[in-house]
């Protein structure tokens, strides 16, 4: 065989479409797979001009490209191209090209290329863009309608919480004791529920950023035992916290809610027994366990519980068995804070969970096995302080005044920062602290508020914003303003432990 005909026939025999065209876009060769690319007979495209198959848009550009490219010689660049079959169906194709010279001279007389179909890749792209775009765009619609209806389902429960404060500090017979008890544990259920679906939308907008510092275990551990040990034995469960003498590099807020919702979550599913919340040093790192006796997971779920909402053996949804968020709110805090999270069961015995966080360098002590003592939770103390607040909801408004007053404060109380200001002025008061909602009327949002009476005072005044707001923007903006951000619904000890760290010239 000549080597013209074993290239001619390794031409015809390539899976790709190869043409030679003119400088004027003529076809001078195509091979069969360039015919079957496009639908055409073999032997039929010889002639004819290559714009001829391609949008009219297309064939303008082209034409003008191919006499720069003539006249330029820059060095060939794949591209995509559109093109039409024989049947009129539109495909796109990846153009490699380059130059057919004069053998003599050297001038570029034409041009060679291989053509690549990648239609169907460039749906699939399509379709992935668009699922991508639309999963975004759901995501903002979610977080603004969590925003929205956040807001304004907190603003009810924030009332009837601070109202439910102030009856439990009232002499009550039994039965009406008793009928406060279930308002609050109502309450707190829903404020539960809430809380839960505002640190998701924290999480997923990106608006929590972990703050890592040293953190000593045995404060986040006396921590855990002081929130869960009554909890514990209410439920007649043994609560045993194996005290960590070590620390560790994480986030201590983030780490104690992570902590948290794995004992809520070993108490919500232990029937008997107990759990143990304990600590292992492994090299660099720091193994926090939580053990358990409880019901156990299946292994064909083990797979879901990081998800929002699921349960294991709660078809019915019962509140008592929890809300369905403390396990996807520990996955998406882990996160974010890069601490591998791991989950063992046996199904009938019992589940352990395991975070593993990074000691602190300086962390050589061992761990040692003392079991924290109880400590008393504190109540609400009385406080003496000048108070302004700014609120717009006229029902939270006079239970928070009524709260504060309990607490033996002289409280100065409007709808918006202007009505503040001349309540303030009216009565001769320069407050202490103010407690301001973030979102107030008449052109002054609750920042602007606490602002204003801070050049009313000519000193910057201690500030406690109280929101239901989960806008990251709006939210980021009280941080940086440098004051206390407390979400509603606010448990009444939250807010008095709060206002109390004003008062004494902190903010932590």
């Amino acid at each position: 065989m000549q080597p013209e005909d074993l290239t001619q026939s390794i031409l015809e025999l390539a899976p790709n479409g190869i043409y030679e065209i003119a400088v004027d876009g003529t076809i001078l060769y195509s091979n069969a797979a360039h015919h079957r690319l496009l639908g055409y007979p073999d032997g039929t495209l010889a002639g004819r001009s290559i714009l001829d198959l391609i949008p009219e848009e297309d064939a303008r550009r082209l034409r003008g490209d191919l006499e720069m490219l003539a006249r330029e010689q820059p060095d060939p660049q794949p591209y995509l191209n559109r093109s039409y079959t024989r049947d009129g169906r539109e495909i796109v194709v990846e153009v490699h090209w380059t130059y057919k010279r004069d053998r003599t001279s050297g001038r570029v007389t034409g041009f060679i290329a291989i053509l690549n179909d990648v239609t169907a890749r460039m749906e699939a792209e399509r379709l992935r863009d668009e699922a991508h775009r639309a999963a975004e765009q759901a995501a903002e619609a979610r977080s603004r309608f969590l925003a929205s209806a956040s807001h304004d389902l907190r603003q009810p429960l924030q009332a009837l919480a601070l109202f439910v404060s102030r009856l439990e500090r009232r002499e009550l017979d039994g039965t009406a004791r008793e009928l406060v008890g279930n308002i609050r544990e109502s309450v707190a259920t829903l404020s539960s529920l809430l809380n839960g679906l505002l640190d998701m939308s924290r999480f997923d907008a990106g608006m929590t950023q972990p703050r890592v510092d040293d953190v000593p275990l045995a404060d986040v551990f006396r921590q855990i035992e002081r929130d869960f040990g009554a909890v514990a034995e209410r439920a007649g469960l043994t609560l045993r916290i194996r005290h960590p003498d070590c620390v560790v590099r994480s986030d201590p807020v983030l780490l104690r809610r992570v902590l948290g919702n794995l004992v809520v979550n070993a108490i919500t599913y232990t029937r008997r027994g107990g759990l143990v919340v304990g600590a292992r040093r492994r090299g660099p790192n720091v193994r926090l366990e939580v053990w358990d006796s409880g019901i156990g997971i299946p292994p064909d779920h083990l797979t879901n519980i990081f998800q929002e909402f699921y349960q294991v053996g709660n078809e019915a949804r019962d509140r008592r068995e929890g809300l369905g968020l403390g396990l996807a709110i520990v996955d998406r805090a882990c996160r974010a804070l890069g601490h591998p999270v791991e989950v063992r069961s046996v199904f009938g015995r019992g589940s352990r969970f395991c975070v593993t966080v990074p000691a602190a360098l300086h962390s050589a002590r061992g761990i040692a096995g003392a079991v924290v003592p109880p400590a008393a939770i504190p109540q609400p103390a009385a406080l003496k302080a000048r108070v302004g607040i700014a609120e717009n909801d006229p029902t939270v408004r006079r239970a928070l005044a009524g709260l504060l007053c309990d607490w033996g404060c002289d409280v100065t109380a409007a709808a918006d920062g202007p009505g503040l200001l001349a309540a303030l002025a009216e009565a001769r008061v320069r407050p202490d602290v103010v407690i301001a909602d973030l979102r107030l009327s008449a052109g002054m949002d609750g920042l602007a508020a606490i602002a204003a009476v801070s050049a009313e005072l000519g000193r910057p005044v201690p500030a406690l914003v109280v929101t239901g707001d989960t806008e990251p923007e709006r939210l980021r903006a009280v941080v940086a303003a440098g004051h206390v951000l407390l979400h509603k619904p606010i448990d009444a000890g939250d807010l008095n432990a709060a206002l109390r760290r004003l008062l004494d010239g902190g903010h932590g």
